[in-house]
């Protein structure tokens, strides 16, 4: 493989990364949310607090522009990669990349939902086995030069 090229588990781990990080700056927003209104609140935005609260709200501002670029990051990526999900000759393939890396899913939940959907079960080694199928088709399918 050619070394500026990325491999398509590269492409979709940077995809549930950029997913963990948006959460992960949600929960921070949220945070930061009630302790500006509990400063508030409590002091009224007066005195040697104000600056604090200030400074939480400046911060906060920031965290929010951090996010939407975040999420236009993650759903221009998500877009490319259903894309890209599509190409696979496989129904089980796509299904199979679609729970894990685009909703996040874990192994053993991938695992119930594809027997869910086929109405039939599927064992964790066939699910793996498809996922590491997949991951080879779509090396060989997607654009991934850099």
């Amino acid at each position: 493989m050619d070394t500026q090229q990325k491999s398509a588990k590269q492409v979709l781990q940077a995809v549930a990364e950029t997913k963990s990080q948006i959460a992960r700056l949600s929960q921070r927003i949220e945070f930061l949310e009630i302790k500006c209104t509990n400063i508030t609140a409590r002091y009224g935005g007066k005195s040697s607090t104000a600056l604090t609260c200030n400074e939480l709200w400046s911060i906060l501002s920031d965290e929010r522009v951090r996010l939407a670029e975040q999420l236009r990051l993650v759903l221009a990526m998500e877009r490319q990669v259903s894309e890209w999900i599509d190409l696979l000759p496989r129904e089980s393939w796509r299904m199979v990349l679609r729970l894990r890396y685009l909703d996040g899913l874990s192994f053993q939940e991938v695992t119930e939902a594809m027997s869910q959907a086929a109405k039939r079960p599927y064992s964790a080694a066939q699910i793996y086995r498809f996922h590491h199928q997949a991951l080879e088709a779509a090396d060989r399918l997607w654009p991934l030069k850099e």
